[in-house]
C-alpha cells in the first residue's frame, strides 16, 4: 500500500489527485476534475453523424496500440459563466470546424449533468445533441482539429446507420448512440423539437 499523507494533493493539468483521509487508517483516492460537456452531431441533410477520432493515452493497448478513442465532441468548462451548450458549440467549432447555433442544440436528461465514474472522480458531464445541415461544416473530413498543441483530432463522418450498429469504445457515445436509436425506431427522443 503507498504510504499516504493525510490529504496529500498532486496536482496535473487538468486534475488533482486527492488522498483523502477517512478514519481508521484508510484513505481514499479521489480526482478532482472540473465538470465536462459532450455531445453529438447530426447531419441531418446527409444522414450522418460527426464523431471524433483522438489519441488517449490511457486507452493505450486496450483500444488499439496508440490509444486512439473514437468519442463525441467534447470539453471541460474552463470559461467563466459558460453553459453546457455554449461550450458544446465552442468545442464543435475546434474540434470538427462546426458553426452551431444555440437553437440546434439540446441538452439532454433535462439539461442536468451526469456522474462519469461516481467511484473515483467528482466529474459530472452535460450529454448534447446538435441537429445541423453539412453546410454547417468548414475544413474537410479527415483534417487534424484542435487548439492545443498537444490535440490532434480527426473529424469522422459516419453514415446514422453505420453509427447505430457499431461497438462502442466509450460510454458517452453509447448513450447518444441509443438516444439516436430511439429517435429513429421509437420517435420517443425529441432532438431539440418544441416538447
Amino acid at each position: 500500500m503507498p504510504n499516504y499523507r493525510p490529504d496529500q494533493e498532486i496536482a496535473g493539468r487538468f486534475f488533482k489527485l486527492v488522498h483523502r483521509y477517512i478514519g481508521g487508517g484508510r484513505f481514499y483516492e479521489i480526482v478532482l476534475a472540473s465538470d465536462s460537456a459532450s455531445g453529438l452531431v447530426h447531419l441531418i441533410d446527409t444522414a450522418e453523424v460527426i464523431l471524433v477520432q483522438q489519441l488517449r493515452p490511457a486507452m493505450r493497448g486496450l483500444t488499439d496500440a496508440e490509444g486512439t478513442l473514437v468519442e463525441l465532441v467534447a470539453g471541460r468548462f474552463d470559461h467563466p459563466g459558460e453553459s453546457a451548450t455554449k461550450l458544446f458549440i465552442r468545442e464543435a467549432a475546434e474540434e470538427i470546424g462546426a458553426t452551431i447555433y444555440p437553437h440546434q442544440v439540446e441538452e439532454l436528461n433535462g439539461g442536468q449533468p451526469m456522474a462519469v465514474g461516481a467511484g473515483l472522480t467528482n466529474e459530472r458531464s452535460y450529454l448534447c445533441y446538435a441537429a445541423i445541415t453539412s453546410d454547417q461544416l468548414t475544413g474537410n473530413d479527415g483534417d487534424t482539429f484542435g487548439t492545443d498543441a498537444d490535440e490532434h483530432i480527426t473529424r469522422l463522418r459516419m453514415p446514422v446507420e453505420k453509427f447505430l450498429t457499431m461497438k462502442c469504445q466509450c460510454t458517452r457515445v453509447f448513450a447518444l448512440q441509443q438516444y439516436l436509436r430511439a429517435e429513429i425506431y421509437y420517435g420517443e427522443a425529441t432532438f431539440g423539437r418544441d416538447r
